[in-house]
């Protein structure tokens, strides 16, 4: 059956609503520094799960920004929500810039949400903090791949020579090309990368061991797990393949 077994349901996440695994509403693609995180550790600690020993144990969320109008010391304030619950602020000074797009999007009924990453928690930096991923502020757009590419890794793809002739249907006569991959079960129990519906390669068995859990997570949530990938060719004229994966928290 592969390493992946869709089942439909849904995937819990920590403290309900902070779970990664849906569709977000402001695009990925940029780092949004959160202040005031260090008056949240508690509920920080809470939603990193973070367990004596080992630290943070969930390091990826989703976020929601919402404006708080009332706020007694700046009336533009935005405040950051894991869960329901505050965990910070954006700085004063991106705060405003992001009224447009909260605004635009409480119109058509659809709260303002980004994934975001939970940071800290080792022992050369014992606080904990929180990073959005957000493109600074761009409404997400119908097609871009589920896997987040606001902090990635080049991932090379292994086994591609075997692969030339459904890759050359893809590339065609350019050198190079950005195109959107999908993830999933190879014959050899390993993670396959498809393009349309061919596979062209699949990630090494160290590649696959770090990023299984994360993408058996999507799968299981009834997410199909899609990313960039550039194509081009080496010198030998033999395409290769790059996936630009989520780079995985420590």
């Amino acid at each position: 059956m592969g390493i992946f077994k869709r089942k439909g349901a849904s995937t819990p996440g920590p403290m309900g609503g902070a779970s990664w695994l849906a569709w977000p509403t402001i695009a990925w693609g940029g780092l949004q520094e959160v202040v005031g995180e260090s008056y949240r550790q508690h509920e920080l600690q809470q939603i990193a799960q973070v367990r004596p020993g080992v630290g943070p144990t969930n390091r990826l969320v989703m976020a929601q920004i919402v404006r708080e109008p009332n706020n007694e010391h700046d009336k533009n304030a935005v405040k950051v929500l894991v869960g329901g619950v505050r965990v910070g602020y954006l700085p004063r000074d991106e705060a405003r810039s992001a009224h447009g797009l909260i605004d635009s999007l409480a119109a058509r009924g659809l709260p303002a949400t980004c994934r975001a990453e939970i940071i800290g928690g080792t022992p050369g930096k014992p606080s904990l903090g929180i990073t959005l991923h957000a493109q600074t502020w761009v409404p997400f757009v119908e097609g871009t791949p589920f896997l987040d590419g606001s902090r990635v890794s080049s991932v090379s793809v292994t086994k591609e020579e075997k692969h030339q002739e459904a890759l050359e249907r893809v590339l065609g006569a350019t050198g190079g090309q950005h195109v959107v991959a999908t993830l999933g079960s190879a014959p050899d129990n390993s993670i396959g990368v498809f393009i349309g519906p061919d596979l062209i390669g699949q990630l090494t068995k160290t590649m696959t061991e770090r990023h299984t859990a994360t993408l058996w997570a999507a799968y299981e949530a009834g997410f199909t797990c899609t990313c960039f990938a550039f194509l081009e060719r080496d010198a030998k004229n033999i395409i290769q393949v790059k996936l630009m994966l989520l780079k995985l928290p420590d």
